[in-house]
């Protein structure tokens, strides 16, 4: 590494150069309503930490059915900074831009190498996933620190033969837990790090030690648990349901809701499957028996079809490597629609070509890059036991920054000595692993994928300010993208009920049925249209059959 002098100056400049991204990011995202707009685990999270802040620290008499880190945290924000969602963003950001002077810092002590550690920080301060993360009201902005504090603490210990800084992994690996469960696996792969890296007896110390760090962070949630619950539960009781939706007869890789969820929202998600697991058992299950229950399931459904699970492991491989940030909260690719800046960042696909070609190109000092490779096969294999979304790759996205950037300066160095038949074959190679990477699996549409459910929560929420125009606007390009989703025709009959146009508010709602005839939302909503045009008889036909339905669903 270099002089403290040009390493002042090189962390300085990526701090503010992550910081500046991402307040550009802030302004153009907080123009539109859904900046503020809280919807899926957004609201749960937000409504969770604002009764943590309102004074309920054990939070509820059950075991945690998400992660709670996160929830604390942001309940602390809360109670003693401010409730403001823009105060709220711009901490996160300024928390992201830490990261990324963090994976300088973990580059340099990898690699040696202050060209390295300078490249790895820059993709870091312009990774637009980072960004996009850093600004959801999420615990994705966590894991990326954590992940990355594990790593500094591990490398930093196999320097100086330091205990304490094994204690500190530990615990970090025990944070990161808290806000990404799977990352637990992680354990086993530090563990099997230190055997193969140091003598049998400092070996079992310093296992032994960061196992302490771990179990002592994770100490309070299982106590918190047992003493409201009285089970035994390390940290959540959600994994065994995760477990099943990404290993079921029906399961596709990806996030599949079996059919017996209505709702899929979290704050009733997990109740639907206590309760369809209390209907297949005949009787009264705890959060921890509906899990083990499920993990059960997915267990059964391995074994009987090692066929089809092998089949899964090999689609969740392949989508882990894609490009497509797989959304489920709030929709990458939409938000580069909203916000032109996120079109100037680094992307997935760009870095993970780059990145596999920087692990093979390191081969060579494999004994020196072992926790690199062990990290992440290990929270990869984490990843194939449940299902892909783009957020559960986040924590791992810093290693493969770190070879993305050994990668760009070993192409530095070779060009400089003229070595162009080595920098001929890697190229040759680098572009075979970009057309792999961004090959569109499955036929994604990138910009066209789930945008209806964009154009919902933006209808809703202009809707909610009387916003008439721009609510009715996202309602019709909802039904442009997917004209077989009901909540636009639904969004549009309450724009048109709200500007006391009732006709058009039935003929939208008509259009609706006849997509989904059983629908007892539309009926409701058809009821309160009849109801204003005074047409009494079809309004009351109307809530009948809404009462039908629902007694039915």
């Amino acid at each position: 590494m270099q002089s403290q002098g040009k390493k002042l100056l090189a962390v300085s400049m990526i701090f503010a150069v992550a910081l500046v991204y991402r307040l550009i990011y802030i302004h153009q995202f907080s123009q539109y309503p859904i900046f503020s707009s809280l919807d899926i685990d957004q609201e749960y999270y937000h409504f969770w930490a604002k009764r943590i802040a309102a004074g309920d620290l054990m939070s509820g008499t059950e075991v945690f059915e998400m992660t709670p880190l996160y929830a604390y945290m942001l309940g602390f924000f809360y109670k003693f900074i401010s409730t403001d969602i823009f105060t709220l963003k711009v901490a996160q950001s300024v928390a992201g831009s830490i990261s990324a002077v963090m994976i300088f810092f973990l580059a340099g002590r990898v690699f040696k190498s202050f060209a390295i550690a300078v490249v790895a920080g820059g993709m870091a301060a312009m990774y637009a996933p980072f960004v996009h993360y850093d600004n959801m009201v999420m615990k994705s902005f966590l894991t990326v620190f954590f992940s990355v504090a594990s790593l500094i603490f591990l490398y930093r210990g196999e320097e100086r033969g330091s205990l304490l800084d094994a204690l500190f992994a530990g615990a970090s690996i025990g944070l990161l837990a808290l806000v990404r469960e799977n990352a637990i696996l992680l354990i086993a792969g530090v563990v099997i790090w230190f055997i193969f890296r140091f003598p049998a007896r400092e070996a079992a110390k310093s296992s032994g030690v960061f196992l302490a760090g771990f179990f002592l962070v994770m100490s309070p949630v299982a106590i918190r648990n047992y003493v409201v619950s009285g089970d035994i539960v390390l940290n959540t009781a959600g994994g065994g349901e995760v477990f099943y939706i990404g290993n079921n007869p029906e399961a596709d890789g990806t996030y599949k809701a079996p059919p017996f969820l209505k709702t899929l929202h979290p704050f009733k998600e997990h109740e639907e499957f206590r309760s369809e697991a209390q209907r297949l058992t005949g009787r009264v299950l705890t959060r921890k028996e509906s899990s083990d229950f499920w993990f059960g399931q997915g267990l059964d459904f391995i074994k009987a079809n090692p066929g089809q699970f092998t089949w899964l492991v090999y689609r969740k491989f392949v989508m882990f490597w894609n490009f497509y940030e797989r959304p489920d909260n709030l929709n990458f690719y939409f938000m580069k629609t909203l916000a032109s800046s996120l079109n100037y960042g680094i992307t997935y696909g760009v870095l993970a070509p780059l990145g596999i070609l920087g692990i093979f190109l390191s081969l060579r000092d494999w004994r020196k890059n072992s926790l690199l490779y062990i990290f992440l096969l290990t929270y990869l294999a984490s990843m194939l036991l449940v299902f892909n979304f783009a957020r559960f790759r986040i924590p791992i996205v810093p290693v493969i920054m770190l070879w993305a950037a050994f990668s760009l300066v070993w192409f530095y160095h070779k060009a400089a000595v003229r070595d162009w038949k080595k920098v001929g074959a890697a190229i040759g190679v680098l572009a075979l692993l970009f057309i792999g990477v961004n090959c569109r699996f499955d036929g994604v549409r990138p910009y066209t994928d789930f945008f209806d459910t964009e154009y919902h929560k933006m209808g809703k929420a202009y809707l909610q300010l009387d916003r008439l125009k721009e609510a009715r606007e996202n309602y019709e390009a909802l039904i442009r993208v997917n004209p077989s989703n009901v909540f636009g025709y639904a969004g549009l009959a309450r724009v048109a009920m709200k500007e006391n146009r009732n006709e058009d508010a039935v003929a939208e709602l008509e259009k609706g049925l006849g997509v989904e005839p059983q629908n007892a939302g539309l009926y409701m909503l058809l009821a309160t249209a009849y109801n204003n045009l005074g047409q009494t008889e079809k309004a009351q036909g109307a809530l009948n059959v809404a009462f039908r339905l629902g007694q039915g669903g």
